[in-house]
Order: C-alpha cells, then sequence, then structure tokens
C-alpha cells in the first residue's frame, strides 16, 4: 500500500497548528494565575511590593448538586464463606458452586517457561540442582 508522506505531514501540521492555538485560548484561563505568582516572587526578591493578591474565585453552591440515590444492590458485599486465616486463602473460590474447575485435568509435561532464572542470569543446568 503506497504512502503518502506530504498528506501524512500536512495532517500532522493540522493536528498541531489545532492543538497550540486551542491551548493558546484556554491556557491564561487555566494557569495564569502561576505567571502572576511568580512576577509577585519575583518582585518581592527585587525588593519591591508584591502584585495585590488575585479576588476568590466564585464556585457555584454546592448545594444545588443532587445526587442520584445509592442503591443497596449495587453495593459489592464479601461472600458470606469469606476464608477466616490467610492459610484458607489459597483456593477458596474454587471451592464455590460458580467456578468449574477440573481437578483432573494434567498439565503438559512437554511445555516450558519462555524463560527461567537459569536463563536468566546465563547459569549452567548444574546449578539448578
Amino acid at each position: 500500500m503506497p504512502v503518502n508522506f506530504v498528506h501524512n505531514d500536512e495532517i500532522w501540521k493540522d493536528h498541531v497548528h489545532h492543538e497550540t492555538f486551542s491551548q493558546l485560548r484556554v491556557w491564561p484561563d487555566r494557569w495564569g494565575y502561576l505567571v502572576r505568582e511568580y512576577e509577585s516572587l519575583n518582585l518581592i526578591l527585587e525588593g519591591k511590593e508584591p502584585l495585590p493578591p488575585m479576588p476568590p474565585t466564585k464556585f457555584e453552591d454546592r448545594g444545588k448538586i443532587k445526587f442520584p440515590p445509592i442503591v443497596q444492590s449495587h453495593i459489592p458485599t464479601r461472600p458470606k464463606d469469606f476464608p477466616r486465616s490467610t492459610a484458607q486463602l489459597i483456593g477458596w473460590r474454587v471451592k464455590s458452586d460458580n467456578v468449574v474447575y477440573d481437578m483432573n485435568k494434567k498439565c503438559n509435561t512437554k511445555t516450558k517457561g519462555k524463560s527461567g532464572m537459569l536463563r536468566v542470569f546465563n547459569w549452567p543446568r548444574e546449578a539448578a540442582a
């Protein structure tokens, strides 16, 4: 499949242009207080009077926000047969009725792991004995 490098570059330029100019409009509203704070600290270091503090921003009244009701059926709960000790934690989910697990299934003896300790450290096989 042929690739049009000029077209791809034009798409890239358009994305960069759009991202740059969209952020230039929004940045002073979001992060402009940092510049003002830096200028104020710089004036203090020079021995001049710092800039007056910014007026506090007005937020919506949080009392107007209505949250959805909490439904008890959506709250996750622990199963009733949760293990009482750490030794009982091993395999406790397998014992439940909704989990199907074949205890008679044997592992393939010919399968090998992709990497082992001997391969990672380049040790000879005799080192494992």
